[in-house]
């Protein structure tokens, strides 16, 4: 996708859900803890990011997102796990909830609460990611169902 985009030195708006435990400042293992809010800034992120701007794409859902920037060969490299400022373990990172570059050229979007990875783009962008080996990838229709009973071929038994 780093290739689709017109301007490839271009930098991507990579922004995170401010709801996810590695924004709010909780460990992975967090234990429950009623009627008290985690302190801001109190986990990865430096204070300052973690107060910061946000960006509610549709108001009324509760998904604030924190902008990072990044280039799209960024996350391209294995090691981007590691580097990202928002993952304090390699063993359960965390990818970001949506990329775009600068050209919006496409846009690359995780829900964090399901298992699908969307990405929007020409249709050939879709092309090539559907027939590239090693990405399962499949085209969708703008009705499509994401929920975790609504897979048409891995629905569960």
């Amino acid at each position: 996708m780093a290739e689709e985009d017109a301007h490839p030195g271009s930098r991507l708006a990579s922004l995170g859900w401010n709801g996810a435990q590695w924004v709010r400042g909780q460990a992975a293992t967090a234990r429950a803890s009623f009627g008290t809010e985690p302190q801001v800034g109190g986990g990865l992120l430096p204070r300052e990011v973690a107060v910061g701007a946000r960006l509610e794409l549709d108001e009324g859902t509760g998904r604030p997102y924190i902008l990072f920037e990044a280039a799209a060969n960024d996350f391209a490299d294995p090691k981007w796990v590691s580097e990202a400022p928002w993952n304090g373990s390699p063993r359960w990172p965390q990818s970001p909830s949506l990329l775009w570059p600068d050209d919006h050229a496409w846009l690359l979007a995780t829900e964090i609460d399901f298992d699908s990875t969307l990405v929007g783009g020409s249709t050939a962008l879709i092309r090539e990611l559907v027939q590239t080996p090693g990405i399962e990838a499949l085209p969708l229709r703008p009705d499509a169902d994401l929920s975790w009973d609504g897979a048409e071929v891995n629905r569960p038994a």
